[in-house]
């Protein structure tokens, strides 16, 4: 596996996510967000390049790429003898800087949101199970030696199959129980692919699921 697609704390693989003009990944089981690195010549995921004149400090100009997309310009100079410079644009400032905003504000709404929906989930988890566990001190237990050993030996014991499905590949481990939490016994973790992992906290929960999320987040306004 790509290490781009693996998560740099925990080796799980990444969720992939496309918006309009970057790509994200987000991990779902340590909650670790990563942004693609932009290398100088590639600015989106539709590429349109075109040479610029930009101007740089002191009134000079510099030949660079901008793209038609996106309007980022592009870090790298080339060679002006080898272009016709009466020929070429001006580089577009405004527009760089207005989509540059843009997409910094799309991807901090991507993790906000993504944390938001985590927070959410556990919160109805810890009222579900009437433990008394921060947020922060989930997270921190997930991030532990401790609980990736456990998942590891879990997965290896279920083959990576769903012990729900029996028939999808497994990526996540379920508490059959939380009245061990930290000191669980194997017994009392299962592997189960995502669709089935929704499907049993819906039926543990006792209600819909989209129906908690909605309480959730009018509760989280007021």
């Amino acid at each position: 596996m790509s290490k781009k697609h693996t998560c740099h704390k925990c080796e799980e693989k990444l969720v992939v996510t496309k918006d309009a003009y970057d790509v994200y990944y987000h991990c779902f089981n340590c909650f670790e967000h990563v942004s693609r690195k932009e290398f100088d010549e590639v600015c989106c995921l539709d590429p349109k390049l075109h040479f610029v004149k930009h101007k740089v400090s002191g009134g000079s100009f510099q030949l660079r790429k901008q793209c038609e997309n996106c309007h980022r310009i592009l870090g790298r100079s080339y060679p002006q003898k080898e272009h016709n410079m009466h020929e070429i644009v001006d580089s577009d400032v405004i527009a760089h800087q207005t989509f540059k905003e843009m997409r910094l504000d799309n991807w901090r709404a991507f993790v906000a949101n993504n944390k938001r929906q985590i927070c959410e989930e556990l919160t109805e988890h810890i009222e579900f199970i009437d433990k008394k566990i921060a947020y922060m001190e989930y997270k921190q237990y997930l991030n532990s030696k401790k609980w990736k050993a456990k998942r590891k030996l879990v997965l290896k014991r279920d083959n990576y199959t769903c012990q729900s499905c029996l028939s999808a590949k497994a990526r996540d481990v379920h508490h059959i129980s939380y009245e061990h939490l930290r000191n669980e016994p194997l017994f009392e973790l299962v592997s189960v692919c995502r669709t089935c992992h929704i499907s049993i906290t819906q039926m543990d929960r006792g209600r819909e699921y989209e129906d908690i999320k909605v309480k959730l987040f009018t509760n989280s306004l007021s």
